[in-house]
C-alpha cells in the first residue's frame, strides 16, 4: 500500500510545539484588558465567508516590550490562572471571531513581539506572537518548553483561529485523554491517520473535533502493534491514553495542541484542517459506533485498553 506522507509537514508540527506553546497578558496597568471581558468584545465582528483568502498585509511590527521581566512573568501567571475571565475557545481574553488584531496588538504588545509568518499558500494571514521572557518555572511541564507563544489566523483583521500548545491552558497543562473527554464530552467527530516511520511500528495521529465548541485537539503517538497490513491498508492497535511529551518530538511524536475557532456546528473538519491549519487531506473519519466505543473506553482514567484502528 501507499501512505500519504509529508515529511516537511511533520517537521512543521514538531516546530509548532517548540514555539507555539502559549501566550500571556500584562499585569494590571492603564492599557490592560479587563479580566472579565475579551479583547474586542462588543464589536460583534463576523469574518466574511469569502471563497478566497483575505490577507490584508497591513501588519505593523511591534517594538520591544517596555514592561520589566518581573511584570511580564506576573502577567503570565495572572492570565494562566484566570484565562482572561473567559472560557474556551476564548483563550486569555482572545475570542476567535470577535477580537480585532489591532486590539490584540495593543493588549499583548507590552509583553513580546509579533511576526507576520504568512506564506503564499496560506488561506488566512498568519501571525505569531512570542513572549519576551520565559514562563515561570513552576508552570513549565514535560509537555511544553519555556518560551510561550501563540499563532493567530486572521481574516479582515479579525482573529479567526488560535494555535497553541497545552502549556498556557491551566485546565490541560497536565493533559489526559479522560480529562479531554470529561470536560468537552463525547467528540462530535474523531479523525485518525496512520503514518510510517523509520522504526518497526508506524505512528498515528488523532484529532478530537468539537465544531460546536470551537475545539480541535491533535496529537501524534506510536502504534502499539500492527494487526494486519496489505495492499489495501493497515490495521493497528493504538493506546491514545498515553499522551506524548515534548521529549517525544525527537522520535516523531508530539504532545497535544489546540486550535481554537469560533463555534459552528456546521463547519466541516476539512475547513479547519486544510484552510486554517494547512494539513494534508489524509485523515480518516471514525464512524459513530467507533466514536462511542472510544469515548466510553477512554472516559475511564484507569483503562489500559488499546483499540484497533484501520487505515485507510
Amino acid at each position: 500500500m501507499q501512505y500519504i506522507v509529508n515529511r516537511r509537514l511533520i517537521a512543521i508540527f514538531i516546530a509548532i510545539l517548540f514555539w507555539m506553546i502559549g501566550c500571556s497578558i500584562h499585569p494590571k496597568t492603564e492599557y490592560q484588558v479587563s479580566a472579565t471581558e475579551t479583547l474586542g468584545e462588543g464589536s460583534n465582528i463576523q469574518p466574511s465567508p469569502s471563497a478566497t483568502a483575505t490577507v490584508t498585509n497591513n501588519f505593523t511590527p511591534t517594538t520591544s516590550p517596555t514592561l520589566s521581566p518581573t511584570q511580564i512573568v506576573e502577567g503570565v501567571r495572572q492570565m494562566y490562572e484566570s484565562n482572561g475571565g473567559c472560557e474556551l475557545p476564548c483563550l486569555w481574553g482572545i475570542a476567535p471571531g470577535k477580537t480585532r488584531f489591532q486590539d490584540l496588538q495593543e493588549g499583548l504588545g507590552q509583553l513580546g513581539t509579533f511576526e507576520d509568518v504568512t506564506r503564499s499558500t496560506d488561506y488566512f494571514q498568519k501571525v505569531s506572537f512570542k513572549v519576551a521572557v520565559t514562563a515561570p518555572d513552576d508552570l513549565i511541564g514535560i509537555y511544553d518548553d519555556e518560551r510561550w507563544s501563540f499563532g493567530f489566523s486572521l481574516e479582515n483583521d479579525v482573529v479567526v483561529g488560535i494555535l497553541t500548545g497545552i502549556g498556557p491552558i491551566e485546565k490541560f497543562s497536565q493533559p489526559s485523554l479522560p480529562g479531554f473527554l470529561s470536560y468537552f464530552g463525547r467528540p462530535e467527530e474523531i479523525w485518525i491517520e496512520v503514518i510510517p516511520n523509520s522504526s518497526d511500528l508506524p505512528d498515528y495521529a488523532i484529532v478530537l473535533y468539537y465544531p460546536s465548541k470551537g475545539i480541535f485537539i491533535n496529537w501524534r503517538g506510536t502504534a502499539d502493534s500492527v494487526i494486519n497490513e496489505n495492499e489495501k491498508g493497515i490495521e493497528i492497535t493504538a493506546c491514545p491514553q498515553y499522551i506524548p511529551t515534548l521529549a517525544d518530538t525527537m522520535i516523531g511524536s508530539y504532545p497535544p495542541y489546540f486550535y481554537l475557532f469560533s463555534p459552528d456546528p456546521q463547519i466541516p473538519f476539512d475547513e479547519i484542517s486544510t484552510k486554517h491549519l494547512a494539513l494534508e487531506p489524509s485523515y480518516r473519519l471514525l464512524d459513530d459506533t467507533s466514536v462511542d466505543n472510544f469515548y466510553n473506553t477512554y472516559l475511564d482514567p484507569s483503562t489500559q485498553v488499546c483499540l484497533p484502528f484501520s487505515y485507510p
